[in-house]
């Protein structure tokens, strides 16, 4: 009786293992094989599928040794791509390769549970900085919203954001100095609202220095608080203390 019990228990715990081992195995093989499937194989990122192939990036989205995370815009994003921005990017050397790169960050999988609550400001594979912003409501990628997240690969993640990323040196020279125009004022605008605190500062250290001053020691003899008295006169009020 109890080796039968035995045996029951033994091919119940053997089936389990097979059991989880298949379900390891169907889920590994449910993910697709690197993230350059999951934009090919996702019909809303097709536009920019064709980007990546278009500036020859395959090899790096495809790589198993790779660990990737692509932001990638979806195709109402691409649509509003200003032909501009893709012509400079055309003009200069390496211009698409920025253009795509700028959406992925190289050695690092980052999930949508590592942006919640937080701001950070990785470097993206074209070098430039890259921030996203966790804290409030949405998902933020730059000034675009993760629309759709986690879409795992074996060797990374693909986050669907709602615009294209675009990186300072394909950005519009007319853009460039309206932002940097508003950057100064917004320092001018703080620097003002600190000056009356910068000018009370001088006015209390010269106050404190001059406080200081009046009491310190002098440097030359310190003259008596009362003329001593003469010896005789000493005597004499003793006398009318105390007595002969």
């Amino acid at each position: 009786m109890n080796r039968t019990r035995t045996l029951a228990f033994l091919s119940s715990l053997t089936l389990g293992v097979l059991l989880s081992f298949s379900a390891v195995a169907a889920t590994q093989a449910a993910r697709p094989e690197n993230v350059m499937k999951v934009l090919t194989g996702n019909k809303d990122l097709s536009q920019f599928a064709a980007l990546v192939e278009k500036a020859g990036l395959e090899s790096e989205l495809t790589s198993k040794e790779a660990r990737l995370t692509v932001f990638a815009p979806n195709n109402a994003a691409m649509e509003k791509l200003s032909s501009d921005v893709l012509a400079r990017a055309k003009e200069s050397k390496d211009g698409l390769k920025n253009l795509v790169r700028y959406h992925m960050i190289n050695g690092s999988v980052v999930f949508s549970a590592n942006i919640k609550g937080r701001r950070a400001s990785p470097s993206s594979a074209s070098g430039d900085m890259i921030g996203f912003d966790g804290t409030g409501k949405t998902l933020k990628v730059g000034e675009a919203t993760i629309v759709a997240e986690d879409q795992g690969s074996m060797n990374g993640v693909v986050q669907v954001i709602s615009a294209v990323l675009i990186p300072d040196s394909l950005k519009d020279p007319k853009i460039k100095e309206a932002q940097k125009a508003k950057e100064e004022e917004a320092m001018k605008a703080r620097m003002e609202e600190h000056q009356p605190l910068m000018d009370k500062q001088p006015k209390e250290k010269d106050a404190d220095e001059a406080a200081l001053k009046a009491t310190a020691p002098s440097t030359g003899e310190p003259a008596p608080l009362t003329t001593p008295a003469p010896k005789e006169e000493k005597k004499g009020l003793l006398k009318k203390l105390f007595g002969s």
